[in-house]
């Protein structure tokens, strides 16, 4: 562990030494003549200007790793300079000045004049005369400036960089589109690549996703946890508890299609490549109508788009190698594959042992693997996860979609104990995977309608098999999962600021269960299916400023088979006071006819323990969640401040699905939940500097009638979650750093400590004390450089719980052989550290 310590701060500061280094080379900064004379020769182009205007500017030389259009924008963010494309091969320069804006808007494809047009700039609206044409005066344009054009059933068309500072009146055409495009209400939340959408959702965009403290890759749903009110009570993906919700009550889809296996090494890394993955979507309050389930939350996952040529990338770290491929395979048609394994098999790194003990702790696992008897022990465990897209543009009109994937883990072990005076041996093992496809077509209808239909099987299978040497027993354990849903939409865009959608989506869902014991032979087989019918409509409307946004649905469920009807408003509302301040009320009801429950904890080898059922209007009803929420975002001096406060109740969940450990541990009662909470972030950006804090505060409280006569705190429950972090670009390099700190989970003391009563362990009141609290310190970070014949390439190291401080993420009781209690602790990771490298051609 020592060693381990040093090696991770020798690699700390080796980057930041090299960074030290290559500042100060840099600190007296270089003529802006000189450096024109280097983007010349760098990118084969050349500069007019006066002299007068660069003659004293000194400038740090741009990074080799920006775009010649890059350069430019850092060069003009950090003087009073303009950069102007006369054409591809030829640059001026000019101070910034006002100067006036016009040009004629019209269609893309009849090159008719678009009357009645809005251009937006600076918070003025101009509309544009008959034959299309605007005129914008005394504009002071600078490298951010920004000209919005929108008309009813147009794509609206953004106006930036070059194409602001041309003398003469351009021809401005926009392209017939259906849907409004996404309103963005607040940027760099917390981080650049996390933005706040005016419809209340969060958006993070991969791509341009600044480095996160511990993070040396974008996972997905471990990326999400910066987001207030998102976090894991267990430091996993599997386990994701967005206000006070159980993973289950999350709904986790990729492309359209729902996942029911989140993670891979049992759910503490992502199922999905992090490099596949281009845009995710996070959904707490306020959701579209077109979208059931997901009672506590919603995560959307799309991938990547495809390419007009080859690309290709592929990298590895100390738990597992990837690729992802694009290629073209027609001029229509493109084809994606990405591809993922576990690498412990050719080496086992520090990495690796961390994580392998922190998801098998205080399993069957390693308890089993303790006798005294035990003579040798051999295991395996991997994960891989594949896909495949394919696009094809099918005419001008229409577009097909055929996504698949693929996720595995598969554990097994074999032990060879001395029964009897002979050699006995055993073979245990555990397998759980998915395979999700796809099909989604798109239709243009005419320039104001859209019809998408969207179709997709989801299946999951989970086996565990455990065998017991000294009774002889074999139990087999199985979960099966067969989703097939299809849904169909239309879009209509009445006008450039009213936009209506409605559909239909049905769905049939067969959730099944088995135990199987040899000795004494015992079988038992459940099955469950439900079918569910669902019509959906939704509006959504902006006033002519742009400063308000409401968006209001509704959604109705028939479940078929439980004879249930449900009616479901929706509503999201957000207004700007001023530039600088806004607003924004949501509230939803929803339902969710699918759920994990626990049987028992040693359930799949004590290792994956939830199990998925379908409500059956008997031990397991239909969910109902009703959530309302508000928020304020101020934006001042270059930061932001956000404050939101939310109430939340759900009905209809099992003990079974909350994964007691005490006196609840074998019930089954139905009951409710509600959660209180407020969701306080800061941010603030120094130059290259983001600096964050964000603040979760919740009140999290079960009622079970059948448990208990009061009220007591949820599994859940924290009270206070606080998370705080740098990220720091320089040139080449990135860094970031942060630290995690949340009140301890409620559990249950005995009220003896030593023995038991009547051969069971006598409890105090549920829930009713406090784990110590979490204190986990992060630090990751990059360096991005190129390779002869590559694109790009990236190594990146990152230590998790760099003070290696103990974390106890959850305590239960036993009984020992000897009738005394023993307590068993389940420990977060320890110090991990992690080295990546990436290449992209």
């Amino acid at each position: 562990m020592i060693r381990t310590t040093r090696i991770c701060f020798l690699c700390i500061a080796f980057f930041l030494l090299f960074s030290i280094q290559a500042d100060c080379q840099k600190t007296e900064g270089h003529l802006l003549v000189d450096i024109i004379d280097i983007l010349e020769r760098r990118f084969s182009v050349s500069f007019s200007y006066a002299d007068e205007d660069v003659d004293t500017t000194r400038l740090t030389l741009p990074s080799q790793v920006l775009t010649l259009e890059e350069s430019l924008s850092y060069l003009s963010d950090r003087s009073n300079l303009e950069f102007h494309f006369l054409n591809e091969d030829y640059i001026t320069i000019t101070t910034k000045k006002s100067r006036t804006l016009c040009g004629y808007i019209k269609d893309l494809e009849n090159d008719e004049p678009l009357i009645n047009a809005t251009v937006l700039i600076e918070g003025e609206i101009i509309l544009s005369d008959s034959d299309g044409f605007f005129e914008v005066k005394n504009l002071s344009l600078t490298s951010t400036s920004e000209v919005i054009i929108r008309y009813v059933g147009y794509q609206p068309l953004r106006i930036s960089d070059s194409a602001l500072y041309r003398q003469d009146c351009q021809v401005y055409s926009m392209e017939p589109q259906t849907p409004i495009l996404k309103e963005v209400m607040v940027t760099n939340y917390p981080v650049p690549g996390i933005n706040k959408l005016a419809e209340g959702s969060f958006e993070v965009n991969t791509s341009e996703l600044n480095i996160l403290p511990g993070l040396i890759q974008p996972d997905v749903l471990l990326t999400i946890q910066s987001l207030p009110g998102v976090q894991s009570v267990d430091e996993s993906v599997s386990q994701i508890n967005i206000r006070g919700g159980s993973t289950d009550q999350t709904l986790l889809s990729w492309n359209g299609i729902r996942l029911y296996q989140y993670g891979h090494f049992f759910g503490l890394i992502t199922a999905i490549n992090p490099f596949l993955t281009k845009r995710v979507t996070v959904i707490k309050n306020g959701t579209r109508a077109e979208m059931g389930d997901g009672i506590s939350g919603t995560v959307n996952i799309q991938s990547v788009n495809s390419s007009d040529q080859f690309e290709g990338e592929a990298g590895f770290n100390m738990l597992d190698a990837d690729f992802i491929i694009k290629q073209p395979i027609a001029s229509n048609a493109h084809l994606t594959f990405s591809a993922r394994r576990s690498i412990n098999d050719l080496f086992t790194s520090p990495t690796y042992d961390q994580y392998f003990d922190r998801a098998f702790s205080n399993t069957e696992v390693v308890q089993n693997s303790s006798v005294d008897s035990l003579i040798s022990r051999n295991q395996s465990f991997q994960f891989y996860d594949w896909s495949l897209t394919f696009n094809s543009s099918i005419g001008k009109k229409s577009q097909l979609a055929l996504n698949l994937l693929n996720i595995s883990n598969q554990l097994h072990y074999e032990e060879n104990e001395i029964l009897n005076g002979k050699v006995t041996s055993r073979t245990s093992s555990l397998n759980n995977n998915s395979f999700l496809v796809g099909l989604q077509y798109d239709l243009i209808i005419n320039p104001k309608m859209k019809l998408v239909s969207n179709s997709y099987v989801s299946s999951y299978n989970l086996e565990s098999i455990n065998a017991a040497i000294l009774n002889n027993q074999r139990l087999l354990q199985e979960n099966n999962v067969l989703d097939i849903t299809t849904s169909f939409k239309v879009l209509h865009s009445i006008s450039s600021r009213f936009e209506m959608t409605n559909g239909y989506q049905f769905s049939e869902k067969g959730m099944s269960t088995l135990e199987d014991i040899n000795n004494p032979q015992f079988q038992r087989f459940k099955k469950d299916v439900l079918l569910a019918h669902a019509i959906f409509s939704e509006s959504t409307y902006t006033t002519p400023s742009y400063h308000t946004n409401v968006k209001l649905g509704v959604r109705a469920n028939r479940y078929h088979e439980i004879d249930t009807y449900t009616f479901e408003p929706r509503i999201s509302v957000n207004h700007k006071l001023n530039n600088d301040l806004s607003f924004e009320i949501l509230a939803e009801t929803k339902s969710q006819s699918s759920t994990q429950v626990v049987d028992l904890q040693n359930d799949f080898l004590g290792v994956v323990k939830r199990q998925w059922r379908l409500a059956n209007d008997q031990d397991i009803p239909l969910m109902l969640s009703k959530q309302l929420s508000t928020g304020l975002f101020y934006n001042i001096l270059g930061g932001l401040l956000s404050l939101e406060a939310y109430y939340k109740v759900v009905k209809g969940i099992t003990s079974q699905s909350q994964e007691f450990q005490n006196q609840f541990e074998f019930s089954r009662a139905i009951g409710s939940y509600k959660v209180k909470g407020l969701e306080l972030l800061a941010k603030k950006t120094f130059g290259s500097l983001d600096a964050w804090l964000s603040y979760h505060f919740s009140h999290n409280s079960y009622r079970f009638e059948d448990l208990s006569s009061n009220d007591f705190p949820s599994n859940y429950e924290i009270n206070h979650f606080i998370n705080t972090g740098l990220s720091y670009t320089k040139n080449k390099f990135e860094f970031s750093t942060g630290i995690s700190w949340n009140s301890g989970r409620p559990f249950t003391q005995p009220q003896s400590s030593n023995t038991s009563i009547n051969e069971d362990i006598g409890y105090e009141l549920p829930n009713d004390s406090n784990l110590p609290n979490y204190f986990r310190l992060d630090f990751s970070s990059k360096y991005n450089f190129t390779i002869r014949k590559i694109n790009k390439a990236q190594l990146g190291i990152s230590i998790w719980n760099l003070s290696n401080h103990v974390n106890i993420l959850n305590s239960y009781y036993r009984l020992a052989e000897d009738n005394e209690i023993k307590r068993f602790n389940r420990r977060g990771l320890e110090i991990t550290p992690n080295l990546s490298f990436r290449v992209w051609f």
